[in-house]
Parts: structure tokens; C-alpha cells; sequence
């Protein structure tokens, strides 16, 4: 007799969650058994950093005659007014296959993964060369940092510069000093 109301109460509480559960039409049964197609796939951005090549595209900025390539962002804080360093999201190497034929130099060191271009001077550029020094290296922030460094002029003929004031300009090019 426990069991049959047992049976009962259990009963009347299915149907009861049945009619509460009856507010939802049913789902629709039309296109049921169709095979599904795929949606197109999705439109990739026109706008790439990449030429069709895979070499990175010029922008419209440049450093004294040297155009930078697309996707370098400023690094403020360690930039100055001869010294302009940029982080990018591009690989090392990439960097290195854009630069290398824009810079006219002879001195090129490699220190493990570090580059640096030595009194280059920039591809096609007339009148008013500056040499630079482009340095381009991976970083734990970002998988690079490019550093051009505009070296300057070499003093005149007759011109003698007192060695207080190269100590004090060699004090400025420290990572540590700040403008």
C-alpha cells in the first residue's frame, strides 16, 4: 500500500512538471534529416602588415630618410631626441629582411640574437646624410625592439671639444640617465 501511493505521488508530481514544461511549443521538425552545409568561411582583414610576398609594408612615417616598415608602436620612455626605439609584435627576423637592404654599412655585428647596423646610412637619401645605428633585438615584452640611434656629426676641422663636455654627453647616452 506504501509503494502504490509512493507510485501515485511520483505520478502526480511527473505530471504535474510535464504540464508546467508544456508552456514551450515544441521545436520546429522542419528541415530535420537535412545534411548541414557550412557557413563560408570567414573574410580575412584586406589591411595586413605583409606584402603578398610576406615582407612588411613601408609606412608613411620615417627617421632622418629611413622609412619604418607597418606595425612598430613608440616606446615612449626610452625614446629621446636622438635615440628613437620602437616594440613590435613582428619577429626579429622579419625586421632584419626590411632593414637590411635600406641600410648602406659594412659594419654589421651580431651579438647572439642582437643586430646592429653600424654607421649606416639610409638607401637613396641625398644631401644632409645622417649616419645611424639601427640595432634590432628580441625583448621579453614583445618579440622585438628596434633602436635607431642618429650619430653626430663628426666636429669640424680646428675644432677641439673639451673632455668635460664629452664626459657629459656620454653620461646622456646611459640607459640610466634620463632626459
Amino acid at each position: 500500500m506504501r509503494r502504490a501511493a509512493s507510485l501515485t505521488l511520483l505520478s502526480a508530481i511527473l505530471a504535474f512538471s510535464v504540464v508546467a514544461c508544456d508552456d514551450e511549443r515544441p521545436p520546429s521538425t522542419q528541415g530535420v534529416g537535412e545534411t548541414l552545409v557550412n557557413p563560408p568561411p570567414r573574410a580575412r582583414p584586406t589591411s595586413s602588415i605583409y606584402d603578398a610576398e610576406g615582407l612588411l609594408r613601408e609606412s608613411d612615417e620615417n627617421v632622418v630618410g629611413l622609412t619604418l616598415p607597418v606595425g612598430l608602436e613608440p616606446a615612449e620612455g626610452l625614446s629621446s631626441r636622438r635615440r628613437h626605439v620602437y616594440h613590435s609584435d613582428v619577429p626579429p627576423a622579419k625586421l632584419l629582411r626590411y632593414f637590411g637592404p635600406r641600410l648602406n654599412t659594412l659594419n654589421i655585428e651580431h651579438e647572439g640574437d642582437r643586430v646592429t647596423y653600424r654607421e649606416a646610412t639610409p638607401q637613396g637619401v641625398r644631401g644632409g646624410v645622417v649616419k645611424l645605428d639601427v640595432t634590432i633585438q628580441p625583448t621579453s615584452s614583445h618579440p622585438s625592439l628596434l633602436e635607431i640611434f642618429e650619430r653626430p656629426p663628426p666636429p669640424l676641422e680646428g675644432v677641439n671639444i673639451p673632455e668635460s663636455e664629452i664626459r657629459s654627453h656620454l653620461d646622456t647616452l646611459r640607459p640610466d640617465h634620463r632626459e
